[in-house]
């Protein structure tokens, strides 16, 4: 008894001494980890900002600006309207190639890359108004060959509705369809919202994860999908801010509104027009969503419905590629592009 009496006072002395060696040691961890996530981003940003310069010019398009680069000389210009979520950079294997045969001008969406953020909603029709103004403020005359990568698909198509007599000609590249999830089993619909709903979650918490490091990490354990590494690195570099995250959500949040308006742009009349899509597009989705049937739909029903808005319409299966075809293969879309050109110049 009187072994018990001498030493279970000392019991809770001891646990709680551990109790606070063990916070002390986390603490430490978690400072220790911020200071290093810290210099691991300072560092990484000094080195991108002295290798990736900035390239183009700012155009007031009333009240922000928006970045504009035009290479080449010739009629009709090529304008590159790019995917969800990136920057002109993604059009950097292309723009030169075209530039060989005729003017051409990539742009960063507001929010992207060099461009100021723009005024919400994020919908095809502002943006298309935005790039109406950036153009005409440019001095970079009609007509105009509209490229639209991914959801730069409903842009062109909406900026055809709304400026007809600026454009001459489309390319649609792995194009967004305003019927994609109706005919998609429904699947693909529940997780594009849980994406959603988890992006929205985060939002509040992206600029501490890139100021310790932790977005530049995620961006590079993805893989690289075959995208030649220094273009991937400026576009990560361009990628990693908040205003790009909170544009890229805002013309999600839209997305609804930016159907509506590509359904009510009819079609695009006799305007030549091509439609690429990757023979290989859906390899990579996760196993839980049926490949199958997005690879009949999407390399099928859609790119053939796209195909019939004008009466000039044309479809390209590009071998070997899954997503992101500007980038993995860019040559096909300067091919379609200068048949595009091609055929307006022939008409004068």
């Amino acid at each position: 008894m009187s072994s018990r009496a001498i030493h279970s006072p000392r019991q809770p002395r001891r646990a709680g001494f551990w109790a606070v060696y063990l916070v002390s040691l986390l603490v430490a961890v978690a400072v220790f980890l911020a200071i290093a996530g810290e210099t691991y981003e300072a560092i990484s940003r000094s080195r991108d900002q002295r290798e990736f310069r900035h390239w183009g010019e700012l155009v007031d398009v009333g009240g922000f600006r928006l970045n504009l680069n035009c290479l080449g000389a010739g009629s009709p210009t090529v304008v590159l309207d790019s995917g969800l979520g990136l920057p002109a950079a993604e059009w950097s294997l292309v723009e030169p190639d075209v530039a060989e045969f005729t003017r051409v001008c990539s742009y960063d969406r507001a929010g992207y890359g060099w461009s100021n953020v723009g005024p919400f909603p994020r919908t095809s029709a502002q943006i298309s108004h935005e790039l109406h103004n950036l153009l005409k403020n440019a001095r970079v005359r009609p007509p105009y060959v509209l490229v639209g990568h991914s959801f730069g698909g409903y842009n062109v198509r909406v900026y055809t509705r709304e400026y007809p007599d600026e454009v001459a000609g489309i390319v649609l590249v792995e194009a967004a369809h305003e019927d994609e999830f109706e005919l998609l089993p429904g699947q693909f619909r529940a997780a594009d919202q849980k994406r959603l709903r988890w992006l929205h979650r985060l939002q509040p918490f992206v600029p501490m994860l890139i100021h310790l490091g932790v977005e530049r990490l995620f961006l590079r354990a993805e893989p690289s999908y075959g995208i030649a590494s220094d273009v991937l690195e400026e576009m990560r570099y361009l990628e990693l801010s908040s205003k790009s995250f909170d544009s890229m959500l805002g013309e999600l949040d839209a997305m609804p509104q930016s159907i509506s308006e590509v359904r009510s742009s009819g079609s695009v009349g006799k305007r030549p027009l091509l439609v690429l899509s990757g023979a290989k597009a859906g390899e990579d989705l996760p196993e839980s969503l049926d490949r199958e049937a997005f690879r009949k739909i999407w390399m099928g029903e859609l790119p053939s419905s796209l195909a019939l808005l004008s009466i000039h319409g044309g479809q390209v299966l590009v071998p070997d590629a899954g997503r992101l075809i500007p980038l993995k293969q860019p040559q096909a879309v300067t091919a379609a592009v200068k048949e595009i050109v091609d055929q307006i110049r022939a008409r004068y």
